[in-house]
């Protein structure tokens, strides 16, 4: 039997500061900025994001957004929501 057919795949459990880290990252801005906006150090932020990394399987930025939102962790981050369309 394989292995992932013995074990229902569970979403991961972030923290709630991770959580932040990644909504902040899910706008754009690079760490430095997302330590400002929180009122930690730059070194924190990295911990915050290795730790993301980790617990998503995932070895970067992009690969850790598109996750999360297909896990919906992230709902109406930085990315622009679809405009409805007008009909008359």
């Amino acid at each position: 039997m394989h292995p992932s057919a013995q074990t229902p795949q569970t979403t991961p459990s972030l923290s709630s500061r991770e959580l932040q880290v990644l909504m902040l990252l899910s706008t754009g801005r690079p760490i430095k900025r997302v330590a400002l906006d929180l009122g930690i150090s730059a070194h924190t932020v990295n911990q915050h994001v290795r730790q993301i990394y980790l617990k998503l399987a995932v070895h970067n930025r992009i690969m850790a957004l598109n996750r999360a939102r297909q896990l919906g962790l992230l709902v109406n981050d930085g990315v622009p929501l679809p405009r409805p369309t007008l009909s008359y």
